[in-house]
């Protein structure tokens, strides 16, 4: 991991559903702690801009060798929260400065967490924040690669690559893009194979409804 390039104290970062990022957070990890689970936070970008040719806008994708995804995925910039980061979005700020030399703007949105389909006696869950922002400003010209990153793309068809061969995603990309932005296109292996999964585990959506419900009884009783 490249050393942080941004100089001085972070600069403050509007975040349009800061609230109900930090509720999601405190599920997770008040689900982990019940569950014997160990989380790790990552926050991701998606990065959209206007399409010159109309249509979709254009989405912004990354691949390298990181963070143990091999390196013919293709993933939204962005990475691990570390324990010092002052909080989950100005530890995407770090990440994007070490992976691309860019900032974020001044305000940027929450859009979902995803959590991947555990596999059987999992003892550790990744929780994968993905927020959005248009950035028209951002110039590929200018950006200085880090170690973790070969190459990038702008696309409005982020699951075909070139010569119409599919474009192999993270199981997270690919759900973000389908089920929260709207895109379509072929599925490819990480495609989840569940279309009834919501990207989280049954037993933390049962209790985010148990805790949703009481605090509307407690609304209605006001």
């Amino acid at each position: 991991m490249s050393e942080q390039r941004l100089e001085g104290a972070p600069r403050a970062i509007e975040c349009v559903g800061r609230e109900k990022l930090e509720q999601r957070i405190q599920d997770i990890n008040e689900w982990a702690t019940r569950e014997g689970l160990t989380v790790k936070y990552v926050s991701g970008m998606v990065a959209l801009r206007g399409n010159p040719e109309g249509g979709w806008p254009q989405v912004f994708l990354v691949n390298g060798s990181s963070k143990g995804v091999p390196k013919e995925f293709w993933q939204f910039p962005g990475g691990y929260v570390h324990p010092d980061d002052p909080d989950h979005v100005l530890g995407l700020q770090r990440e994007l400065d070490e992976e691309l030399g860019v900032a974020l703007p001044e305000q940027i949105a929450y859009l979902e967490t995803y959590i991947p389909k555990m596999k059987p006696g999992a003892t550790e869950v990744l929780a994968i924040h993905a927020f959005a922002m248009p950035v028209p400003e951002w110039d590929e010209r200018t950006m200085t690669l880090g170690s973790d990153v070969s190459q990038f793309v702008w696309t409005d068809d982020p699951f075909r690559g070139e010569g119409e061969e599919p474009r192999i995603l993270t199981e997270q990309v690919d759900f973000i893009l389908r089920r929260v932005i709207g895109y379509s296109g072929p599925n490819n292996k990480n495609t989840c194979d569940d279309e009834m999964y919501n990207g989280i585990p049954a037993s933390l959506a049962e209790m985010i409804r148990e805790r949703e419900e009481s605090a509307s009884l407690v609304e209605q009783g006001a």
